[in-house]
């Protein structure tokens, strides 16, 4: 099944955006002033839209907690 195409709407004369089209721009007031926009589809894959966040961190290897110095780890003063 092919995906919905993904669309904003936005005022041509203040740049508001709005999730579906209406008569007035509610930021300007101006009437008839909202267009349209069809986004483009992005062509990422899921591992890399996921790249970054916890889990594929590179170089972090998992670690007891018995070996973690609280010593050297700061502190907040009040």
């Amino acid at each position: 099944m092919a995906k919905a195409i993904k669309r904003a709407f936005f005022c041509n004369e203040c740049g508001a955006d709005y999730p579906r089209w209406q008569g007035q721009c509610i930021a300007c007031h101006t009437w008839n002033t909202i267009t349209e926009v069809r986004l483009a589809a992005s062509s990422t894959s899921r591992a890399e839209r996921l790249n970054g966040y916890a889990g594929s961190a590179t170089g972090n290897q998992v670690q007891k907690l018995s070996a973690i110095s609280l010593e050297a780890l700061p502190r907040f003063s009040y």
